[in-house]
């Protein structure tokens, strides 16, 4: 876990995403609010970071401000370091309105994070629910709020689910696992 200046440890919840209607990182903010709201000895630990630049950017560092938590949500802009940014999280946030299958969410399981996503699309096949994490629906910030603090709250359970994401990503999506997959249809045909 990260530490601030001050050597407390952090939890850094983060998405990772063009900054744009459809990624809904604004979910993000209010679920980050509301968990601040119920648990405020909190402001001192828990960060939130928004991987990415777009057209919303300015919309969304507005929205932080008028929920108060400015001061704990880190705004990148666009990064070319994202593999770097994705060890510095304790837990990845894929909301999302719409996606397909996402390769924030893969390259999120291949680093060993833990996983909350929306139930859309391909997370739906990506994110094994209890297993690597969690879905909730799309625009559902208090469902949201409440599984960032049980995953803030259990250091086990993200070890376990950030462990279980890493392993099925090398089994599954791995180069290795997609060339034997083309070897055995290959063979088949």
């Amino acid at each position: 876990m990260p530490v601030d200046k001050q050597g407390a440890e952090l939890f850094v919840v983060g998405t990772i995403g063009r900054v744009q209607p459809v990624k809904d990182q604004a979910t993000l903010l209010r679920a980050v609010a509301l968990l601040l709201k119920r648990r405020p000895e909190w402001r001192q630990r828990l960060r939130v970071a928004v991987i990415g630049d777009g057209p919303q950017l300015a919309e969304l560092q507005a929205l932080a401000g008028v929920l108060g938590i400015q001061g704990e949500t880190w705004f990148t802009g666009a990064r070319h370091d994202v593999a770097e940014l994705l060890q510095a999280l304790d837990l990845f946030v894929l909301p999302s309105l719409n996606e397909g299958i996402s390769n924030t969410l893969l390259e999120a399981m291949a680093t060993g994070l833990p996983l909350l996503a929306t139930r859309v699309g391909g997370n739906v096949e990506l994110v094994n629910e209890g297993v690597v994490g969690a879905t909730f629906l799309p625009g559902d910030d208090q469902s949201l709020s409440a599984m960032i603090e049980n995953y803030a709250s259990d250091a086990g359970l993200c070890a376990r689910h950030g462990e279980a994401a890493r392993q099925r990503a090398l089994r599954q999506f791995s180069l290795a696992a997609m060339m034997a997959a083309y070897q055995d249809a290959y063979e088949t045909l």
